[in-house]
């Protein structure tokens, strides 16, 4: 199976040439792995033909994503929908960051636009060769708050995460009530979380207010 998948990227690696642009994508600022195995590029940005050939089609398998590919091949390893709505950049780049951790096997791709932002975390298989997202536990288990609902919500989401010197991941949450919550939840939230054998586990928790 494994060969297959591999053989199917190959030959998405081989048209993504074809229409005569670079294999590697555009280029994003810390795309490269501090092990330089991988790079996260972005497969177009606005501007360019592809990104014409793709905008407003409504087809997330057929719009502008990052790619990570391994960097000694280019074979394109995991393609995924970039985070937020891509409207309010002139370009994409400006709303992309990319963080890998220490070891260069698990990455942060954050997105931002003027009333969304979004992280993800990818991780490396090495079953399947390929990343596939490591996702957080739900809003109660990192906040300590039962979910808000979407109704009590202004249409604003804030989502960022980074890894700190310990190689934590230290993910923020900001939401924008429409009313103050009964419940007391400052609805900003720092949480850090440690990578364990069963997930991710809570290791502190800060409640940020003023915003």
């Amino acid at each position: 199976m494994r060969s297959i998948v591999h053989s199917l990227l190959a030959i998405s690696a081989s048209i993504f040439c074809a229409h005569g642009e670079e294999r590697t994508g555009v280029a994003l600022e810390n795309g490269v792995s501090p092990s330089k195995k991988y790079e996260v590029v972005l497969e177009a940005d606005k501007g360019s033909p592809r990104f014409e050939r793709y905008e407003f089609k409504g087809d997330n398998d057929q719009y502008p994503a990052f790619l990570i590919l391994e960097v000694a091949s280019g074979e394109i390893l995991t393609r995924l929908p970039w985070g937020s709505d891509s409207s309010d950049w002139p370009s994409l780049r400006e709303g992309s960051k990319v963080s890998w951790n220490p070891a260069g096997d698990s990455v942060i791709l954050n997105t931002s636009s003027r009333f969304y932002s979004a992280s993800s975390i990818w991780s490396f298989e090495v079953k399947s060769g390929v990343f596939k997202e490591t996702g957080l536990p739900d809003y109660k288990t990192l906040t300590g708050f039962n979910a808000p609902k979407s109704d009590d919500l202004r249409p604003r989401v804030g989502a960022s995460s980074s890894w700190n010197e310990r190689g934590d991941l230290v993910h923020e949450i900001i939401l924008s009530p429409l009313v103050d919550p009964k419940n007391g939840d400052p609805m900003h939230h720092r949480i850090t979380l440690r990578m364990g054998p069963k997930g991710w586990t809570v290791v502190s928790r800060e409640k940020l207010h003023g915003n």
